[in-house]
């Protein structure tokens, strides 16, 4: 009933409210005059319903805080742990896996050179940020616990913890990237022939940790007839668009790797990490390393490939760095279908990091206009909506809200 009020009231009306500096709940009740509502074909009793359901929603949509939980859960936590009793096993399982869980967060969302100035953080201290444990696939012996523990963890408090320590981080989520692993070993390129050790290192971990999930191709005759180590590290911009379509991707990377011997003989790995991404190619990532073996095996490879890894998420952080002390507000016009669309998509904005609040100034039966509080600068802003297939594009001199 209370929402066919005011689905009524959105199709006969539109609502305006001026812009408040402040709104507690204790002048809820007297702040209705900012808000007009169109009366037509509503009698008296109806209307006092209507306007009071129309300003509680108003008022609940400015004080409702997003909940972006997902880039503060750490998942699929695997614990295994023996001790003098099943009960004990447990608890040390749960005390090591938030331990674990707290410092997995802290890599996904922190800048590589700041982890060190993280000050010491024993269990006890970690459960001030815990909201809750989900525990799967629990088995227990009278002397051993195994289980895989997700761990969520509280945005605000991370956070603030961040915050008071000086410590760089970043919330955003890309989008998931494609990633093509070229081998050079001896002027001969591989991409899909094997053995191609460097992708063989690239699939041994998990590339879906970060804020940059990576998916690795399938390799298939499929992939083989789309594009060649050649072509892909010519950066064939129409092969490796046809590989991003074949993924449903928007960004496609290509890791390529030589290996060659310097004069006093030393094994050498050169690297270089491109993106591409709507046909045009990014600024890369270049580096080298020196390795013990001619031909590396994969353990030796490992900490070269985490490295790299690395540094991928650091420059993606860098771009989207939370910036407390710049707090910045765009108006936006946000085309609407229904007052069920407006909800939707006030609800898809709170779900990017960088968005602190929404004001809602104006909305009608097919358009609502909202300032968006975020932190910042507006290129940050259009790359985390980006993020969740949203643009501002220019219309009629105002800036609008698009979905993609």
């Amino acid at each position: 009933m209370f929402m066919r009020i005011i689905s009524h009231i959105f199709n006969q009306s539109t609502i305006e409210r001026q812009i408040v500096s402040t709104w507690s709940f204790g002048c809820f009740a007297t702040n209705l005059s900012p808000l007009f509502v169109s009366l037509k074909k509503l009698n008296y009793k109806t209307t006092l319903i209507q306007l009071f359901s129309i300003t509680l929603i108003l008022y609940l949509s400015d004080q409702a805080s997003a909940q972006r939980t997902e880039v503060f859960t750490i998942k699929n936590l695997y614990v295994d742990i023996t001790s003098t009793s099943s009960m004990d096993a447990r608890d040390k399982a749960l005390k090591e896996g938030q331990l674990q869980a707290f410092s997995k967060l802290m890599k996904r969302l922190v800048l590589s050179e700041d982890l060190d100035y993280l000050p010491d953080m024993p269990v006890v201290k970690t459960n001030e940020f815990l909201s809750d444990i989900a525990v799967n696939n629990e088995r227990n012996s009278p002397i051993r616990y195994i289980a895989n523990l997700t761990f969520r963890f509280k945005p605000k408090k991370v956070r603030q913890f961040l915050k008071a320590n000086k410590i760089r981080f970043a919330e955003t989520k890309s989008k998931p990237v494609l990633l093509l692993t070229v081998f050079e070993i001896a002027a001969a390129k591989s991409l899909w022939d094997e053995p191609n050790t460097w992708r063989k290192t690239f699939k041994s971990i998990n590339l879906r940790e970060g804020l940059i999930p990576i998916v690795l191709p399938k390799g298939d005759l499929k992939d083989v007839r789309i594009i060649g180590a050649e072509q892909a590290v010519e950066g064939d911009i129409q092969r490796i668009r046809e590989m991003a379509n074949r993924y449903k991707v928007e960004t496609v990377m290509i890791a390529f790797a030589k290996l060659i011997t310097t004069q006093n003989g030393q094994t050498k790995l050169e690297f270089d990490v491109t993106s591409y991404s709507s046909d045009r190619r990014d600024s890369a990532i270049v580096g080298s390393f020196f390795l013990d073996d001619a031909k590396p095996s994969e353990k030796e490879l490992l900490p070269v490939v985490q490295q790299i890894l690395k540094l991928i998420e650091d420059k993606w952080k860098n771009n989207n760095l939370i910036q407390f002390e710049r707090e910045s507000v765009l108006s936006l016009m946000l085309p609407l279908d229904s007052l069920r669309d407006w909800v939707q998509k006030r609800k898809k904005l709170l779900s990017v990091a960088i968005i602190e609040r929404i004001e809602l100034i104006l909305i009608s039966r097919n358009q609502a206009v909202a300032n968006i509080f975020y932190l910042g600068n507006q290129e940050q802003l259009e790359l985390a909506l980006a993020q969740e297939d949203m643009e501002i594009v220019l219309s009629g001199g105002r800036k609008v809200l698009r979905l993609r």
